[in-house]
């Protein structure tokens, strides 16, 4: 059975929903909206009465917002340059953070302002979702909504992506004349709500990053903003709850949202990864790039680094379009033996490529280079480590922080992997057990991988007599 409900977005309500069920559950939300790509300076009402005015803050709405989860830092490559008129890379400290929540509290902020974009996550039932608003005056109408998304981009390397058994919802303010108040202008209010169908009615979890919107190239990307992270497992969920009486909806406390210390920077430059080079005695590596482009030359560099994350050479790379350039890292290459993996940079989006892994006269396999850092966990969709075949897993931090992964097996058991920032590990599942084959183990799947780009090899043993390699990217998408 469908059941037809209403429900609100994560950024909702001091104290108490209303909740009421005649067919349907209806839940609504007033606040003001702020557009991330504008600055509003209106002092926020009181958390006691509708609509008073308590002190003023001398930063933009918008920036307190960011101020919860730390720092977001915007370079010229980022497009979001004087978004804000001032420096908020000052004013963004957790210190600053404390000190707006201690006198609004944080469900005052989230009442009062709502960053859009916002990406909804939903379980895969909950579908055929409607949102309207109304001002007053006039100022009535739908939301922009797109749902039944697998992906949603934040830059040309990265996506957010649901979690398994959900899919992502755009939901965004039109943009119409007036919509939206600019600086200095009166403040304006709205109701929202929002509709959907889902097969069972029941209490429903969903998840909310505010973000904002930038423009590069023709394309459109959505940067979390608030929390600014990129992994839906971090962000904890709001339940929707079916009841035919009122019911408090639970909002996150801020120990409960997610801790990004420091800065949060966006990268937006186009880079092409090759996640794992072995150039040795034994092991070749060939890496190649292809300017996809018909009409425009691609210019870049392939920059290598060591296991550590340190640069040990580069090379300039200039393609007319459609033109191929291939290196084969043991001869081309200073010091060969010195490279982890590669990354190429290039003011073009029009590149694709790969990595050729071989042993002379035994076997060669070729996996595409990873234009996407993952976000959400990632998928080891096979695996064999028996007398005739091995595996191994490649794995590359492209953060600047360093990471934990853990890598859960289909039988139950569980390994966990380090990672330092921009660290490099190679490893062979028998290794993650002592050098000991698991040929009980078909498959596994790796979490905290926000951040992560990797690949894995299947080989067969010399005792097999066979000599076949393969091999495929580790990815947080399974299609």
């Amino acid at each position: 059975m469908v059941n037809s409900f209403k429900r609100l977005m994560m950024i909702l309500f001091i104290g108490y929903m209303a909740v009421s069920l005649s067919g349907c559950l209806f839940c609504s939300m007033s606040g003001k909206i702020f557009r991330s790509s504008i600055s509003y300076d209106d002092p926020l009402p009181s958390s006691q009465d509708q609509e008073p005015e308590p002190p003023s803050y001398p930063y933009p709405i918008g920036l307190i917002i960011l101020a919860i989860t730390g720092q977001i830092a915007v370079g010229s490559m980022l497009g979001l340059d004087g978004l804000f008129p001032v420096n908020y890379q000052d004013v963004c400290s957790a210190e600053f953070a404390r000190e707006f929540i201690s006198q609004v509290g944080l469900l005052g902020v989230f009442i009062y302002a709502l960053i859009d974009p916002v990406v909804i996550q939903v379980p895969n039932d909950v579908t055929n979702l409607t949102a309207t608003y109304d001002g007053g005056a006039g100022k009535q109408g739908s939301l922009i909504v797109a749902e039944g998304l697998q992906s949603v981009p934040i830059t040309p390397t990265q996506s957010l992506v649901p979690e398994p058994g959900h899919h992502l919802v755009l939901m965004s303010f039109p943009d119409l004349p007036g919509l939206i108040p600019g600086a200095g202008a009166d403040k304006q209010w709205y109701g929202i709500n929002i509709q959907a169908e889902a097969e069972s009615l029941r209490d429903i979890d969903i998840k909310v990053i505010c973000t904002g919107k930038v423009e590069k190239d023709g394309t459109t990307y959505y940067v979390p903003l608030m929390p600014a992270v990129t992994d839906f497992a971090q962000v904890p969920a709001v339940t929707i709850p079916s009841s035919t009486a009122m019911q408090e909806i639970t909002i996150p406390t801020p120990a409960q949202m997610p801790d990004t210390p420091g800065t949060v920077t966006y990268d937006f430059n186009y880079k092409l990864f090759y996640p794992h080079i072995a150039a040795n005695t034994n092991w070749e590596t060939e890496t190649c790039v292809i300017n996809t482009s018909s009409t425009q030359t691609l210019t870049g560099t392939l920059k290598a680094y060591n296991n550590s994350g340190t640069l040990v050479d580069s090379k300039a790379v200039t393609l007319a379009p459609h033109a191929r350039s291939s290196y084969t890292v043991g001869t081309d290459f200073t010091t060969p033996q010195n490279i982890g993996y590669m990354i190429l940079e290039s003011d073009s989006p029009d590149m694709v490529g790969y990595m050729k892994f071989y042993v002379d006269t035994r076997y060669r396999g070729a996996i595409p280079a990873a234009s996407q850092i993952n976000s959400g966990e990632v998928y080891v969709s096979h695996i064999a480590s028996n007398t005739n075949w091995w595996t191994g897993i490649s794995l590359l931090n492209t953060t600047d922080a360093s990471k934990t992964l853990t890598i859960t097996f289909d039988n139950g058991q569980t390994r966990d992997v380090t990672l330092a920032a921009n660290e490099h590990k190679v490893l062979s599942i028998k290794s993650l057990f002592g050098g000991t084959p698991q040929p009980g183990i078909k498959s596994a799947v790796i979490t905290n991988t926000s951040g992560i780009v990797g690949l894995e090899l299947f080989g067969s043993n010399a005792a097999s007599a066979n000599s076949y390699l393969s091999g495929v990217l580790l990815r947080d998408v399974t299609a």
